[in-house]
């Protein structure tokens, strides 16, 4: 499993750094071990981009779910705040097991 912040900005340049680390302690393992590794990637907060940026209609849609509760959003809203967090989709698609279902808020895999 790795844990979230495989990035510090969320940047294409951090994923394929972390990629080749994680490729690497992944199949020493892998060999060591003599056994297939399967691997799930979990997002951290440093996994989105442009978090330094302001973005008033980001913020403004997240106190209102916070306000409101999550009843209160849609999928149109979901897809706007996980919009930051595209790098770290395609960092994913490379180490997550096969995909049963997903969407911007819950993926369900097979191992």
């Amino acid at each position: 499993m790795i844990t979230g912040d495989a990035a510090f900005s969320g940047s294409v340049e951090e994923f394929e750094l972390g990629k080749t680390l994680f490729d690497e302690v992944i199949e020493y393992l892998s060999k060591y071990s003599d056994k297939k590794i399967n691997t799930i990637v979990v997002p951290g907060n440093h996994d989105c981009q442009n978090l330094t940026e302001e973005n008033k209609a980001r913020e403004g849609l997240i106190k209102f779910a916070q306000d409101n509760g999550s009843e209160a959003i849609d999928r149109s809203d979901v897809e706007i705040l996980s919009s930051m967090q595209s790098n770290y989709f395609a960092f994913a698609k490379h180490y997550n097991p096969v995909l049963l279902y997903s969407n911007e808020l819950l993926n369900i895999y097979r191992f």
